[in-house]
């Protein structure tokens, strides 16, 4: 072999390992719960590895993970499709309550909350990450944070919040990376007061719906027919409207049957799509939740919410299921 050759093969050796460090490809992942309850499988449907490169297209399925010799029982699957050749690098994060995972990837804008069965339930911009800087191990982690994943601003704003992950919520104050000076720990502090935050926090009218969907009954779903039955009403003649899909919401749970009932009725497209746009709007507030009230799963990570009234009120109910 001559020098040219010898000299050809030395370049090609090194730099194949530096191709496959920059670029990894299509690779399959499977992400568990922090209570590992629940298991998300993304599989790469078109190979993995450097020689897969895009399109991209994954297979997701949610497991609930079985006890013991049990085996894990599927709750949902859904395919994701990305038409690109672009590096890819993606990240799924599963909520311990099984209503779906977080997955965020540098093809889509905005992080997004998924159900089992590939529902889009909340959409939040941003990227996020376990682990974000060196002094990432120095941050303790209160007791609702064993639930939460750092979102972070993908502009170079320093910019970064916690997202509670069994109901997609952003909570904790919103920080700013302060000024960095030579020889010290990069620090964080709340955004200024006057500050327009990057990502709202959870109102006071849908934290006090969602605490009313704790607390729901069947009982109070019988009291609340005729208010659901005139917002219904007035929802079919003006399907449109936006504003007259929002009584039905607020109903919430109550409103569930009697609108599900009336899709089947439905006289035309448009009050059709009215109508599912409102049990849509119920399930993204709940993030995919079902039966909330009793849902002790759900109400004991509520238990641990950072927001006290949220803490209380499931805790309460969670005393009123083990006095039945």
């Amino acid at each position: 072999m001559n020098r040219l050759a010898k000299t050809a093969l030395w370049l090609s050796l090194l730099i194949a390992p530096l191709q496959a460090q920059c670029c990894v490809g299509a690779q399959d992942q499977s992400a568990l719960s922090s209570n590992g309850r629940y298991r998300v499988v993304a599989k790469s449907l078109t190979g993995t590895g450097p020689g897969s490169h895009g399109p991209y297209h994954f297979r997701f399925t949610t497991y609930r993970v079985g006890n013991d010799d049990k085996k894990d029982t599927e709750l949902g699957t859904f395919d994701r499709h990305w038409d690109s050749r672009a590096h890819f690098h993606m990240e799924v994060i599963v909520s311990p309550t099984g209503n779906g995972f977080v997955l965020g990837c540098p093809m889509q804008e905005a992080v997004q909350f998924c159900a089992p069965d590939g529902r889009v339930l909340r959409e939040m911009n941003g990227a996020f990450g376990q682990q974000v800087d060196s002094y990432d191990h120095l941050r303790k982690k209160t007791k609702w944070q064993k639930h939460s994943v750092r979102l972070l601003a993908k502009a170079n704003s320093g910019r970064q919040a916690e997202l509670w992950l069994p109901l997609a919520h952003i909570v904790g104050p919103e920080l700013q990376a302060q000024p960095w000076h030579r020889g010290k720990a990069l620090t964080y502090a709340p955004i200024a007061k006057n500050a327009k935050p990057l990502w709202p926090p959870l109102a006071a009218a849908e934290k006090r719906w969602l605490m009313s969907m704790l607390t729901w009954s069947p009982a109070r779903g019988e009291h609340e027919k005729v208010a659901v039955q005139h917002a219904l009403k007035t929802l079919l003649v003006e399907p449109l409207h936006r504003g007259s899909r929002e009584p039905l919401i607020e109903l919430g749970l109550s409103a569930l049957p009697l609108v599900r009932a009336q899709i089947a009725h439905a006289k035309n497209d448009d009050c059709r799509a009215a109508l599912q746009a409102v049990i849509a709007g119920i399930d993204a507030r709940l993030c995919g939740h079902k039966e909330p009230w009793r849902n002790r799963e759900l109400l004991a990570a509520v238990a641990d919410h950072p927001d006290v009234d949220l803490r209380n009120c499931a805790r309460g109910r969670l005393r009123a299921l083990a006095e039945k």
